[in-house]
């Protein structure tokens, strides 16, 4: 496939079973129901279910005409976390797409790096740094003004001193959530990657201080 070198650099279901919530067990993500992100990415999983139910068999047949044998759910969550955490919207194309080596770049508080939503006179896809970028250094884009809700339920990760705050949650929900999940231990737990980052944002949404 034209398209494998790429494929083998993105991560693997393994890999994203260690923070992305797409890969949250039902009973973790039940735990935290009182945070909207936390029932919004178990209600999204189960669509992605019903959609593998109603759609699965059809979509392993076109799979297989193209060579491709034992197509399953698990390859259908992959590749829409694949492109729910990973994708541009530009105005060459309708709709979202994947871009290889773009996406590589991370993202921070303050951006060092920026591109164009159209395609230059050649064809090429253009970014550019904003500032010296120091060797070793990451290169940062921005990914969007969203909340920790939001980079957690899309992207797997909670930025570190996001300018944009998450919204704060009522005082009958902060009671009910350290009385309950926020017991829960990452040393105990069978995903402590996402728990942690679920604890994090209860801790940042309930206005008290980070416990990692």
């Amino acid at each position: 496939s034209f398209w494998a070198p790429y494929i083998r650099t993105l991560p693997r279901p393994e890999e994203f079973a260690a923070f992305h919530p797409n890969y949250a067990s039902v009973e973790l993500l039940r735990n935290f129901s009182d945070l909207s992100m936390a029932c919004t990415a178990r209600y999204w999983v189960e669509h992605l279910e019903k959609r593998w139910q109603e759609s699965g068999k059809d979509w392993s047949a076109l799979a297989r005409k193209a060579g491709a044998r034992g197509l399953s759910f698990e390859d259908f969550r992959w590749a829409v976390t694949v492109f729910q955490s990973r994708c541009f919207t530009v105005n060459w194309a309708e709709g979202s797409v994947l871009k290889p080596l773009f996406d590589l770049a991370n993202t921070g508080p303050a951006k060092n790096a920026d591109w164009k939503r159209d395609l230059a006179d050649d064809g090429s896809q253009q970014w550019w740094v904003t500032e010296r970028v120091k060797k070793g250094s990451e290169v940062l884009i921005e990914y969007g003004q969203h909340s920790n809700d939001v980079m957690l339920y899309g992207y797997g990760f909670l930025m570190v001193d996001n300018p944009v705050p998450a919204t704060r949650l009522a005082p009958a929900l902060v009671r009910r959530l350290q009385d309950g999940p926020l017991h829960l231990d990452v040393r105990d737990a069978a995903q402590p990657g996402i728990l942690r980052s679920l604890l994090d944002l209860t801790c940042e949404q309930c206005g008290l201080p980070a416990q990692s």
